[in-house]
């Protein structure tokens, strides 16, 4: 069994060797994002269900403000669980480090819409809506150094409605444009396609 030495550096490690039985302890290492892009590009993989004034957001309604204090009220609840804030910096999950106004983080979206999804629940003996926003969106502005860490570790914590079922997954992307960005347009094509 091997585990990932540093969260998202792709160096695997053993930890568990099953023919000999031995464990070897890792020190985990510190959460330290790299550094902030001028655009940070999130893929919403799963669907993002995010809540205002008691209603889902749809892809017109979602802004940068929506989607970071889901995020940090994501972490914050974590951080309160599992006995710790990253980078032991209680100030790093602090919801005013949000911008109020819309010029210092804008959302950008590139191709986001309404995916839904349907569960039946055994307990509740009904269907399940768990729909949620899937696609592209980009992050920019002056603030987006500020929000950068958040971000990135939202990566493994997903955020929104409905994370303990392994949804609201989203993964980013590198903002820069080159050759690999063809590949993601056609993924995007197959991706709509299979809609």
């Amino acid at each position: 069994m091997t585990c990932e030495r540093a969260p998202g550096d792709g160096v695997w490690e053993p930890i568990y060797n099953a023919r000999e039985g031995v464990y070897q302890s890792q020190e985990p290492a510190p959460l330290l994002p790299p550094p902030a892009p001028a655009m940070a590009r999130l893929r919403l993989g799963t669907p993002l269900r995010i809540k205002r004034d008691r209603h889902f957001l749809g892809a017109r309604d979602l802004t940068a403000a929506d989607l970071l204090h889901a995020l940090y009220r994501r972490l914050r609840t974590l951080a309160q669980l599992q006995g710790g804030v990253p980078g032991g910096d209680p100030e790093w999950l602090d919801p005013r480090r949000v911008p109020r106004e819309p010029d210092p983080l804008r959302l950008h979206t590139h191709w986001l819409r309404w995916h839904e999804w349907t569960r039946y629940s055994s307990r509740q003996d009904t269907l399940m809506q768990m729909g949620g926003l899937i696609g592209d969106i980009a992050l920019d502005g002056p603030a987006l150094p500020m929000v950068w860490p958040a971000l990135w570790l939202g990566q493994w914590t997903h955020v929104g409605k409905g994370t303990a079922f392994g949804l609201r997954g989203y993964r980013i992307i590198k903002a820069e444009r080159s050759n690999a960005a063809n590949g993601d347009e056609q993924a995007d094509r197959k991706l709509a396609k299979t809609d």
